[in-house]
């Protein structure tokens, strides 16, 4: 099943531009390693921003410039005969493989080899020490398990890696990604059959926002 839930396109072209953070580079890299859409939208965004540097006629700027790249996404990309290679380290060695390639640099290659905290029953946390300036973490839940209800102090970015999850704002599956900001509220529950394992990017703690969350969130901080 392929990834039906994408980063926001304003994101993958920062990324293609070298102009993401670490966190948001890793974040972006391991999604393309699991989504051909997405590695198809690279592609034309690095060809279009190759075919404008080597332009030798100034354009002048103007509001719309940004409406007029993303129609030119919808386009084909020419075929030069080059065999242009895709994103370095995008794609996997096979359909088993649990950690994307960009994720396997800070984790490893295999779930089985992390360690876990527990930070509530049912839902653990490893943390990507690495990464300044944020809260990167592997996020696993168990099946049928939900998180607490919550919303965000600043943004959040999250992406399935392994089993999945709903919420109202729909069903996600490995590969998929969701944006969260302060104006969102949700509850995550984790899909029967297998632990549902999550790359988790946040600027901000989460804020717990039911009736027992709010008397522990001056203890409980995730």
């Amino acid at each position: 099943m392929l990834p039906t839930h994408h980063p926001d396109p304003e994101l993958l072209m920062d990324y293609a531009a070298g102009a993401c953070s670490e966190p948001a580079s890793l974040f972006i890299a391991t999604h393309l390693a699991l989504c051909p859409h997405c590695r198809d939208e690279m592609e034309k965004m690095e060809w279009l921003g190759g075919t404008l540097l080597d332009s030798p006629t100034e354009v002048a700027v103007n509001p719309d410039s940004l409406t007029q790249v993303m129609a030119k996404l919808d386009q084909s990309v020419p075929d030069n005969g080059t065999g242009r290679e895709r994103i370095s380290g995008a794609g996997e060695a096979g359909p088993q493989a649990q950690i994307p390639r960009p994720l396997s640099d800070y984790v490893g290659r295999s779930f089985n080899d992390i360690q876990w905290r527990q930070l509530i029953p049912g839902f653990s946390e490893h943390r990507l020490d690495k990464l300044e300036g944020v809260r990167a973490s592997l996020l696993r839940i168990r099946p049928g398990k939900n998180m607490p209800l919550h919303s965000h102090d600043g943004s959040e970015l999250v992406m399935v890696l392994s089993g999945g999850y709903h919420d109202k704002f729909g069903s996600f599956k490995r590969g998929d990604v969701a944006v969260a900001d302060a104006e969102v509220e949700h509850q995550p529950i984790a899909d029967l059959g297998e632990d549902c394992i999550c790359l988790s990017i946040t600027d901000a703690p989460l804020r717990l926002t039911g009736p027992i969350g709010r008397l522990i969130n001056p203890f409980v901080r995730f």
